[in-house]
């Protein structure tokens, strides 16, 4: 994973044409930061964008001089935006998003600071016809069941201390092309669900909402799966092919968190209980031992 920071404009534009295409970014301000956390899985981009107000341009000159031919597409975090390209323009609000194409000019604008979610991906790998395409073009993508899914997921792997492991690497930006294709069917007269994805997708789909969300002491499995569209014995059929269930899982990440916490802190059991994820101090001592055979004072006592 590459975190880069910008204090400059001209910083910035080299900044985005290395991480995206060739670009051109313009500002007025003299106080002027931004930064960007990139992921590459393989042929796929991922990146989390911060920048002051900025309008970042890719010009006729560039798209001839360098062409290329990605689509993008940005999912707002913070700050509205707005994509303008093919004489469309596309608002962008918390939530919502919209695809540009890196084959034809296009301008990003944002009056004040902003954080987003970007997305860039071969032509190619989107099992979707090239027209509609064309008609999602600088269209907002309203915030719906795949865009949600495909947040979190980018969300949670750009949160991960480490890019995914070679075997899953693939696997995680098939997951993120498939969400995007769902995503995109609506202008293409189809529709926007759950039920196009693969069980694949929606498994590490909900793990990377368990991931997130894991230390939230309200997070529980009917809301992963709602959050997903499916059932719950849906979604722990699918995990149950892994060799696991939804809420072992749940148990296991949040007791390797309290790991670190007892090996690398002086905390209090009952605060880490509730850093992790527990109301409960005895609820988390008996998860603990269910995972590791000691308590959380055995364990903390056999590592010094």
């Amino acid at each position: 994973m590459a975190r880069r920071i910008a204090a400059g404009i001209d910083e910035w534009s080299q900044i985005c044409s290395d991480s995206f295409v060739p670009l051109r970014v313009s500002n007025s301000a003299q106080d002027f930061r931004a930064s960007i956390h990139h992921l590459q899985l393989g042929e796929i981009g991922v990146s989390r964008v911060s920048s002051k107000a900025s309008t970042v341009l890719r010009p006729a000159k560039l798209v001839a001089a360098e062409p290329r031919d990605d689509v993008l597409l940005s999912i707002q975090l913070s700050g509205p935006g707005a994509v303008r390209q093919a004489d469309r323009s596309a608002t962008l609000l918390p939530e919502t998003g919209a695809i540009y194409e890196a084959d034809t000019p296009y301008e990003l604008h944002f009056d004040g600071p902003m954080s987003e979610l970007v997305l860039q991906v071969p032509r190619h790998r989107l099992r979707l016809r090239d027209l509609t395409i064309r008609e999602a073009t600088a269209r907002t993508v309203s915030s719906s069941y795949p865009l949600g899914v495909l947040r979190h997921l980018l969300d949670g792997i750009l949160s991960a201390e480490q890019a995914p492991e070679a075997g899953l690497e693939e696997q995680t930006g098939e997951m993120a092309v498939d969400l995007l294709s769902s995503a995109l069917r609506p202008f293409a007269g189809g529709q926007a669900c759950s039920s196009r994805l693969s069980g694949e997708t929606i498994y590490y789909a909900a793990r990377a909402a368990l991931e997130k969300h894991q230390a939230d002491p309200s997070l529980s499995i009917d809301s992963v799966a709602q959050l997903h569209g499916i059932s719950r014995r849906y979604l722990e059929a699918l995990f149950k092919r892994h060799g696991t269930s939804p809420a072992s899982y749940l148990q296991l990440l949040r007791v390797t968190r309290a790991q670190e916490l007892l090996s690398g802190t002086t905390a209090k059991i009952v605060s880490i209980a509730h850093e992790v994820g527990f109301y409960d101090v005895n609820t988390f001592i008996r998860a603990f031992k269910r995972v590791t055979d000691m308590t959380p004072t055995q364990w903390r006592h056999d590592r010094r």
